[in-house]
């Protein structure tokens, strides 16, 4: 029978791995968004706010973008209350990326700059690594 850390440490890689599957479903979506969606050219914040949540990809992107904040803190709140390391150091470092990423995020739909889609992509995949990482043992 298994003594009550490995059940906890168990609850954590289940939601380990949930968050894995949604993230990679952010990907895809962020994906779709980049290759099918063509924001206007000209415009202000407000136009390209209001155009974004209009396009399905991209409102889902955002959506899905928001779960996976609140999901990183839920994994980190249990992290700490359980005490297992590699999750809270997985947990600190997926609740900062998928915050970077969300401000990029944010940032981009504001002012059409490149720039802020590439942070995006890279917070995005240190999150997935750090995750990957606690879920494998290797943290």
């Amino acid at each position: 029978m298994k003594n009550n850390k490995d059940k906890q440490i168990n609850i954590l890689k289940k939601l380990g791995v949930w968050m894995i599957g949604v993230l990679i479903i952010q990907y895809v979506l962020g994906m779709t968004s980049n290759l099918f969606v063509s924001f206007p050219t000209d415009g202000n914040p407000g136009l390209f706010w209001q155009f974004a949540w209009h396009q399905i990809p991209t409102a889902l992107h955002i959506i899905v973008g928001t779960l996976l904040f609140v999901f990183s803190i839920v994994i980190l709140v249990i992290a700490m209350k359980q005490k297992v390391k590699r999750w809270i150091t997985a947990g600190i470092i997926g609740i900062i990326s998928i915050f970077v990423a969300a401000f990029a995020g944010a940032q981009f739909v504001s002012t059409q700059s490149n720039v802020f889609s590439y942070v995006m992509s890279l917070f995005f995949i240190i999150a997935f690594i750090s995750y990957s990482l606690a879920i494998s043992d290797l943290f």
